[in-house]
């Protein structure tokens, strides 16, 4: 398993944080200047949440909103994760996991983060892609 430097941890541990506020799915992407209309703007985390959607890391959900307060699937944290390593999706990699196929949304980033040596899923050769973090 690839071994993580300080920085990496260190940047990953902030955004972790980031990632229990927040969601991501598949469907249209949002840039900086578009509202969540279920972020107000006075939330707490109003700032970081449009960081990450200008930064692309999020895109929120295919109505527009982001829903602040749904826990993260496994999937949603590993395409997060992914794009903030900026990994390469186009790994080629034929998925290790029993319950990712190929043309799950998620596929690219759970196989990159695989490949990359980030994760290595549960002891039963599953990743569980649709497992809220609530339930980790």
């Amino acid at each position: 398993m690839k071994k993580v430097n300080k920085k990496s941890a260190l940047f990953l541990s902030s955004v972790s944080a980031a990632l229990v506020a927040s969601a991501v799915a598949p469907g249209t992407s949002v840039s900086a200047e578009d509202v969540f209309p279920d972020v107000p703007s006075d939330h707490p985390y109003h700032d970081v949440i449009h960081a990450l959607a200008e930064a692309g890391v999020v895109t929120g959900y295919e109505d527009g909103t982001f829903q602040l307060y749904s826990s993260v699937t496994r999937a949603e944290a590993a395409v997060m994760m992914a794009r903030i390593l900026d990994l390469d999706m186009e790994t080629g990699e034929d998925s290790t996991f029993s319950d990712v196929y190929e043309g799950d949304w998620y596929a690219a980033s759970i196989n990159a983060l695989h490949e990359a040596g980030y994760i290595s899923g549960m002891e039963d050769g599953t990743f569980q892609p649709k497992k809220r973090n609530d339930s980790w």
